[in-house]
């Protein structure tokens, strides 16, 4: 390894099926701030797909002060239900996933074939396995694979709570197709990267030759820090707050069973009892949920998540099913908010139930711990100084970037001196 190589880390290519902007969502803050992380380690070419829902320029002004160069590629998703049943087609008449090819894009692959001929790149990051396909048969520059999180786990979750038949059967169908493909892809990566250490042990009990590396989610603890609610206002012992995208199943199906399950066991214990909850693009029956009852507010996209989960007394994490580490249960950690989640909304957290974090899985459970935690302000405290803690140790976003970093000096062979 010569002296210039140790001084210019070697430069990659970062290959994103989904644009990293705007941080609105779980795997967007991922995503961004790894992508910040290898920016700031050495040059990165980004390309993605589409704007995210925002205008091109704004994307653009966002990502370009990071990246050597930023290229974005047409979305060809189809959208609505019918395009959602024309993907499933064509997924069961080849046999792939639906999940791969809802989300594959030819024009992101003919990109990053362009830029692989033009360019030369010494490392490929590919953000999740969807854009695995875009890599040329031979002669790309080896690649690092970043999870997120085991689409396999994830659709062999949902199919235990799916009352769907045929909804059911596909997702075993997504989940069997997944454990077959899932190992092929990871056995060609350099490395690959998921977001815990029960993900790992997962993954290496099924192929021990893979090099696999925990890189887990992370908080911003200087934006998401303990402080006063916005004018003075004090949280209310009975707010209980939920955040999450939406749009993500797991998130509403988690609201949907708070809201139906566990608030009727509340009512009448918590005084000034209310429920929020907090993330975009809610469907049509949560803001139905909330028209129907005056303690239930759903706030659709907020621009500052932070000032509004400060306005709550407890966080609450009642998620049944998904995959990967929740950035939720981080970001109420870092602002020292008291939690409460199912086991599986804390899956892969190195958190301690009854230290910085109360788990309760069923709605009985979650209603006498809420109501419990919402009586004893001590034990507000305690956890809420506990879950700082154990974020400032182990997930703030630049501790976790300079993992990754190192990871790819590892790779690079460069030792520190």
């Amino acid at each position: 390894m010569s002296l210039a190589d140790r001084v210019h880390p070697a430069p990659v290519l970062f290959v994103s099926q989904k644009l990293p902007w705007p941080v609105s969502d779980g795997g967007n803050l991922r995503t961004f701030h790894l992508l910040s992380a290898l920016a700031e380690r050495g040059p990165v070419t980004l390309v993605a797909t589409g704007a995210g829902g925002v205008g091109e320029g704004e994307a653009r002004a966002a990502l370009e002060p990071l990246c050597s160069a930023v290229h974005l590629v047409e979305d060809v998703k189809s959208p609505g239900l019918a395009g959602r049943a024309r993907t499933l087609l064509s997924a069961l008449a080849l046999g792939d996933p639906a999940v791969l090819r809802h989300n594959r894009n030819p024009h992101l692959v003919r990109r990053v074939v362009s830029l692989l001929a033009e360019e030369t790149f010494r490392w490929v990051h590919l953000n999740h396995i969807d854009v695995h396909a875009c890599l040329p048969a031979s002669g790309s520059p080896p690649f690092v694979l970043d999870t997120q999180n085991l689409y396999w786990v994830f659709y062999e979750r949902s199919a235990v709570l799916e009352r769907n038949p045929l909804l059911g059967a596909l997702q075993r169908r997504e989940a069997r197709l997944l454990r077959e493909r899932e190992p092929a892809i990871f056995r060609g990566a350099r490395a690959v990267m998921v977001c815990s250490e029960a993900e790992r042990d997962l993954v290496l009990s099924r192929d021990p030759t893979l090099r696999i590396e925990v890189i887990p989610n992370g908080a911003d603890c200087s934006q998401f820090a303990p402080r006063a609610p916005d004018g003075g206002e004090a949280a209310r012992a009975g707010r209980l707050c939920f955040v999450g995208d939406m749009a993500y199943a797991p998130n509403a199906d988690a609201a949907r069973w708070f809201i139906d399950e566990v608030l009727p066991l509340l009512r009448g214990r918590i005084a000034d009892l209310a429920f929020t909850v907090i993330g975009k693009d809610p469907p049509r029956d949560l803001l139905a949920r909330a028209r129907a009852h005056p303690d239930v507010e759903v706030t659709g996209f907020v621009p500052d998540v932070a000032a509004v989960l400060t306005r709550a007394a407890i966080c609450v994490v009642p998620l049944r099913h998904g995959a990967g580490t929740r950035l939720k249960v981080l970001e109420a950690f870092a602002l020292g908010l008291p939690t409460v989640s199912t086991r599986l909304g804390a899956e892969g957290i190195a958190c301690t139930d009854g230290g910085d974090i109360l788990f309760a899985d069923t709605p009985v459970e979650m209603a006498d711990t809420l109501a419990r935690l919402a009586a004893d302000p001590a034990l507000q405290r305690s956890l809420g100084d506990a879950a700082r803690r154990t974020v400032l140790e182990h997930y703030d976003w630049r501790a976790i970037g300079a993992r990754l970093a190192r990871l790819y000096d590892d790779l690079e062979g460069i030792r520190d001196s």
